[in-house]
């Protein structure tokens, strides 16, 4: 899978650009401030159809602008096609595909796939359990339609069933029961039951991967590992109706809290490092290369078919690593079907791996 030309008429700090990118490996180079972050963003936008910086899309729209405009020449061993999106601060986004309207903005997803690397999440991400289920569940829905459909469905379902929990704060469970927050209830527990059976798959399957990444980055000097926590303990029997249980057994701290405290959107994701928390105890590059190297473990576990890789998106990821883990990491990509690799100035282990360079406009 690769992007062959990119072109923003406007997006950010671009009023028109048309980039190609005619090798597998492309370095962007330009100074700071000049759009490389952007540039990454707006081929992420092509993937996900939003901003990889949790960003508004009304951010992405040029100051004094009403819209901002992406397209991409995107190819996989199969065909090539055009992608598109369209945001505009009155009519929200629209997606094409080789000129037709989708549907719908998720039908986006998964077409052309991306994994993308930003320092400034190294922190946030691996210290904080929301993005750290964020990490599962961006991985997950593209590599799985149905899992996106899932918790689209389970994000609906909990808003409907904290509004009413907010609503209803303070005055306690009716005395008569709750009719109209058990369907809520019921399908909490039916999505997330799905959830959490995808995201323990997941979990299982990669964490191999990631260890033995981490290992090379580290030069084998620390064990890095993954694990799924749920709120609480597998129940025996039907998956769904345990949840739906366990939920409802909190019901009356969730009226008093006004919002559900339990189930598969308060679960957890720990990293470790030789057993111990990373976000407790890692240090900044330890951080920086544990989230390096799920990233990599991202890129072989969307490999699907085998061969057809996404395209590897590295923001400024050679900053702060000493030669020995630069170097280890430009061998670990150098099999990859594209990367592209931004930094403030031409890195000559960038170029010694045949990275060819790309200007950004001054």
């Amino acid at each position: 899978m690769r992007i062959r030309h990119l072109s923003l008429r406007p997006f950010r700090n671009f009023a028109a650009l048309q980039i190609p990118f005619t090798a597998d490996h492309s370095l962007v180079t330009a100074g700071n401030g000049s759009g490389k972050t952007n540039l990454l963003e707006a081929i992420s936008y092509l993937s996900l159809g939003k901003s990889v910086r949790r960003a508004r899309d009304a951010e992405a729209v040029p100051h004094g602008g009403e819209y901002f405009d992406i397209s991409g020449d995107c190819e996989d061993d199969h065909a090539g096609r055009q992608l598109r999106l369209f945001c505009s601060r009155s009519e929200g986004k629209t997606a094409f595909c080789d000129g037709a309207p989708l549907p719908r903005l998720v039908d986006l997803v998964g077409r052309f796939r991306t994994v993308h690397f930003s320092p400034q999440d190294v922190g946030v991400v691996l210290r904080s359990p929301a993005e750290r289920r964020r990490l599962l569940d961006v991985l997950l829905s593209q590599s799985s339609p149905a899992y996106l459909q899932s918790l689209l469905a389970y994000q609906h379902a909990l808003a409907q069933r904290n509004r009413l929990l907010r609503d209803r704060r303070g005055a306690g469970v009716p005395a008569g029961g709750w009719p109209e927050i058990d369907p809520w209830t019921e399908q909490l527990g039916r999505h997330g039951a799905a959830l959490r059976c995808a995201r323990n798959q997941l979990v299982t399957r990669i964490d191999q991967d990631l260890a033995a990444l981490y290992r090379h980055l580290s030069g084998g000097r620390e064990t890095l590992a993954i694990a799924y926590h749920q709120g609480a303990a597998a129940l025996p029997g039907d998956p769904v109706a345990a949840l739906v249980a366990h939920i409802s057994s909190r019901l009356a701290q969730d009226v008093h809290l006004g919002w559900t405290s339990t189930g598969p959107h308060r679960d957890d994701v720990q990293f470790t490092l030789d057993g111990q928390p990373a976000d407790t105890y890692a240090s900044a590059g330890q951080l920086k290369s544990a989230l390096v190297a799920w990233k990599l473990a991202e890129m072989r576990y969307l490999e699907t078919p085998p061969g057809n890789q996404p395209v590897l998106l590295l923001d400024d990821a050679l900053a702060e690593l000493d030669e020995r883990r630069a170097a280890a990491l430009l061998e670990l990509i150098a099999g990859f079907a594209q990367v592209i690799l931004t930094s403030p100035l031409p890195l000559a282990l960038a170029a010694h791996a045949h990275f060819a360079p790309v200007a950004l406009p001054h």
